[in-house]
C-alpha cells in the first residue's frame, strides 16, 4: 500500500508539472492570474491562522481564570488540532508544516504555563479539603471540590497528552500518588519525627490502611472516569492499592536491611505481627493476592532465617511460661465447665492458640517454601510438646490426682485439633510440595496418632490403677467360703461385696468428673472390661465353689454390679457409654458363674459328658441351659473348682 501512495503521489507530480508547463507555453495570462489567486489565498490561510490561533490561547485564557477546566480542555484540544480545520485543506505540505510547527511551539510555551496554573489550583483545593483524607468522610459534604479536582486533573492529562513526553501514560495518577508519597516519607523518613520510630511500625500501617478506606472513592469513582475516557486499560483502584502498599513495603525493607533491627526480637516480633495484621486488612479491601506483598520480604533466607530461629526460642521459652503457670491445669472455662466437652486445661488452650497463631502467620507467606519451613517448625515443637507432658506425667503421683486426668484431656484435645488441621487447605498444600505427591496422608496425621498413642497408654496406666484399686477391695469378699454355703436360694446381698462396689463407684466418678465427655467413652469401656476381668481373675478363677457358693455370687453380681455398671455409664440426657454385658470378658464371668452354680447332679453329668464330646459340640450343648461363648477346655476348668461334685 505504502509502494502505491508513492507512485501515486509520483503521478500526480509529473501530471502537475505537465500541465504547468503546457499551461506557461499556451496560456501565459491565465496561468499569471492563477499564481495570483493563489498568492492571495495563502495570505488568507495565514490570517486565519494568525487570527484562530490568537482567538483559541485568548479562550483558554479566559477558561484558566475561569476555573472553566472543561472549556478549557475543549479549547486545548481544538487549539492542537487548528491545522486540521478545512479552511488548510488546500494548503501545501510546506505550509502545513510551517502552522503545525508554529502550533507546537504556542502548546509548548502554553503548556508550562497551564501545567504550572493548573497545579497550584489543585493543590489549593486539596489543602482547602486536607486530601490525602485520613479519616472516614462524607464525600456529598466535599462534592465541588472533588469535582474541580477532577477536571483540573482532566486537564493536566490533556496537556500531558501534547507536552511531548509520552512515557507516562499515568501522569494524573502520579500526581496524585505524590500527596501521598511526600507526606508518607515526611512522617516515617525524617529524622526526630514521633511517627518515625522503629518499635512502632503500626503508625505507618495504619496510616497506609486508613489512606485506603477514606480515599478509595474518589479514586474509584472520580479518577477512573478520567482514565477510562482515554481507552485505557488500567484500574484506578488497583494501581492506588499497589502504589499505597509499596510505600509499606518500602519502609519495611528500609527496616529489615538493618542487622540491629532484626537482631532485636522485641522489635522483629513486632513489626512479624503489625505485618500480619496490615495483610489482613488488605484482604479485607480486597486487595488480589498477586499484588505486592509486604509478607514477601520476609521470605528472604536471612529474614526468614531469622524469624525460624526466633520462633523456635520465643515458643520454647512460652512454653514453659504456660505450665509453670499456677493456673496451668485448670479448666479454662472453669466458671462454665459444663459447655466444654473437652475440658481443656489453660496450658493446653494456650498452646493451641499459640500454634495458630503460628501458622495465622506463615500461612500467609507467599512463597510454599517457606511454608514448609515454618510447618516443619510446628511439626517439631508439637513433637517437643508431647515429650514434655510425657515427662509430667511421669512424674505424676498418682493417675487419680492433677495433672495425671487434665494431661490425659490435653492430649486428647491436641490429637483432635491435628485430626481437624489435617483437613486444612493450607497444610494439605504445604504437605504436598513436601511430598511431592508420592503419599497421600494428611498433613499431621503422624503427630496426631502420636499424641493418640501417649493418650492410650496413659489411659491404659489409669485403668489398670482402677483394676489394682477394685482388686483389693474385693479380697475381703474372695476369702469367703464359697465352697460351704449352706442357703438354698440368695436372697441378700454379700456384705462384704458392698465395699468393692463403693470403690468402682468413687473411682468411676472421679473419671467422670475429671475426664473429658468427648474422650471419656473409651476409659468407660476399658474400665467397664477391668471390672469383669477382676470379678474373674481375682476371684473366680482362684476360688472353688459348691453350687450354692457359685449361686450367691452369681445373684451378687447380677444383682448389685451389673445394676451399678448401668446406672455408673449412663448420665442423664446423654448415655456415653452403653453398658451391655455382652461384652467378651462379661459374659465369660457370667456364664462361667452360670456353670458353677449348676445343680450337682446336672453338673456332673454335664462334666463327664464334655470330656467326651468334641469343641464343635460344646456351644449345642450348654445353649439349653442358658450358657455360652464357653471352650470345652474352660468348662473342665470351671467344673474343677467346684468341689461338691464328688460322686459317693
Amino acid at each position: 500500500m505504502r509502494a502505491q501512495l508513492v507512485e501515486n503521489v509520483e503521478i500526480y507530480g509529473r501530471e502537475r508539472e505537465a500541465i504547468l508547463q503546457k499551461m506557461e507555453k499556451d496560456y501565459p495570462d491565465i496561468l499569471e492570474k492563477i499564481k495570483n489567486i493563489m498568492e492571495k489565498r495563502k495570505q488568507y490561510c495565514q490570517l486565519y491562522f494568525d487570527r484562530k490561533l490568537d482567538d483559541l490561547c485568548s479562550d483558554i485564557e479566559i477558561c484558566l481564570h475561569a476555573h472553566d477546566f472543561l472549556g478549557l480542555v475543549k479549547k486545548h484540544v481544538q487549539l492542537v488540532m487548528l491545522t486540521r480545520d478545512e479552511t488548510f485543506l488546500h494548503c501545501s505540505e510546506e505550509e502545513i508544516a510551517e502552522f503545525m510547527e508554529t502550533v507546537d511551539d504556542k502548546v509548548s510555551s502554553l503548556n508550562q504555563r497551564l501545567y504550572k496554573e493548573l497545579t497550584s489550583a489543585f493543590n489549593d483545593i486539596t489543602t482547602q479539603i486536607k486530601f490525602p483524607f485520613e479519616g472516614s468522610v462524607d464525600y456529598s459534604g466535599y462534592s465541588e471540590q472533588l469535582e474541580k479536582m477532577s477536571n483540573i486533573l482532566q486537564c493536566l492529562h490533556e496537556i500531558k497528552q501534547w507536552s511531548g513526553d509520552n512515557g507516562d501514560r499515568l501522569t494524573i495518577l502520579e500526581i496524585l500518588f505524590s500527596l501521598f508519597e511526600k507526606r508518607f516519607k515526611f512522617h516515617f523518613y525524617g529524622e526526630n519525627r514521633p511517627t518515625n520510630q522503629p518499635e512502632k511500625p503500626e503508625y505507618f500501617f495504619t496510616l497506609v490502611t486508613t489512606w485506603l478506606g477514606a480515599n478509595m472513592p474518589f479514586f474509584a469513582d472520580y479518577v477512573q472516569k478520567i482514565v477510562d475516557r482515554t481507552n485505557s486499560e488500567v484500574c484506578v483502584k488497583g494501581e492506588f492499592q499497589k502504589r499505597l502498599v509499596n510505600l509499606a513495603i518500602g519502609k519495611v525493607e528500609y527496616l529489615l536491611d538493618s542487622d540491629d533491627f532484626v537482631a532485636n526480637w522485641s522489635l522483629f516480633s513486632h513489626i512479624v505481627d503489625e505485618a500480619l495484621n496490615f495483610e489482613l486488612d488488605l484482604n479485607s479491601f480486597g486487595y488480589p493476592q498477586d499484588f505486592p506483598r509486604v509478607f514477601s520480604l520476609f521470605c528472604r533466607t536471612d529474614i526468614l532465617n531469622a524469624w525460624l530461629r526466633m520462633e523456635r526460642e520465643v515458643t520454647a521459652s512460652a512454653i514453659d511460661s504456660l505450665i509453670l503457670n499456677e493456673n496451668a491445669f485448670k479448666n479454662r472455662y472453669r466458671e462454665v465447665s459444663d459447655v466444654d466437652t473437652f475440658l481443656v486445661p489453660e496450658f493446653a488452650d494456650s498452646f493451641i492458640t499459640m500454634m495458630q497463631s503460628v501458622l495465622n502467620r506463615y500461612k500467609l507467606l507467599p512463597d510454599i517454601h517457606a511454608q514448609a519451613l515454618f510447618f516443619k517448625h510446628q511439626l517439631m515443637i508439637f513433637d517437643e510438646f508431647r515429650t514434655r507432658l510425657v515427662q509430667i506425667l511421669g512424674q505424676a503421683e498418682s493417675p487419680w490426682t492433677e495433672p495425671f486426668p487434665q494431661i490425659l484431656n490435653s492430649l486428647w484435645y491436641i490429637a483432635i485439633v491435628l485430626n481437624d488441621w489435617s483437613s486444612m487447605s493450607e497444610f494439605i498444600h504445604i504437605q504436598n510440595y513436601i511430598d511431592s505427591g508420592n503419599r497421600i496422608r494428611g498433613a499431621f496425621d503422624d503427630s496426631k496418632n502420636l499424641y493418640h498413642h501417649v493418650w492410650l497408654q496413659k489411659v491404659t496406666a489409669l485403668v489398670n490403677s482402677f483394676g489394682q484399686m477394685i482388686a483389693l477391695e474385693i479380697e475381703e469378699y474372695a476369702k469367703q467360703k464359697w465352697f460351704s454355703v449352706t442357703t438354698s436360694k440368695p436372697s441378700e446381698v454379700t456384705p462384704s461385696m458392698y465395699s468393692f462396689l463403693r470403690k468402682i463407684r468413687d473411682l468411676i466418678g472421679k473419671i467422670t468428673t475429671s475426664i473429658s465427655d468427648n474422650s471419656i467413652k473409651k476409659i468407660y469401656e476399658m474400665t467397664c472390661r477391668m471390672v469383669a476381668i477382676v470379678i474373674m481373675d481375682d476371684v473366680v478363677k482362684r476360688t472353688n465353689f459348691n453350687g450354692k457358693g457359685a449361686a450367691q455370687m452369681l445373684y451378687d453380681v447380677e444383682t448389685c454390679v451389673v445394676p451399678l455398671m448401668h446406672s455408673l455409664y449412663t448420665r442423664p440426657n446423654r448415655a456415653y457409654f452403653d453398658f451391655t454385658v455382652e461384652e467378651p470378658k462379661w459374659t465369660e464371668l457370667l456364664n462361667s458363674l452360670k456353670l458353677l452354680a449348676l445343680p450337682a447332679p446336672t453338673a456332673i453329668l454335664l462334666k463327664d459328658e464334655m470330656g467326651k464330646i468334641p469343641e464343635q459340640m460344646v456351644e449345642d450343648r450348654l445353649n439349653p441351659l442358658g450358657i455360652r461363648s464357653l471352650t470345652k477346655e474352660e468348662v473342665l476348668g470351671r467344673f474343677n473348682q467346684r468341689c461338691d461334685l464328688t460322686i459317693r
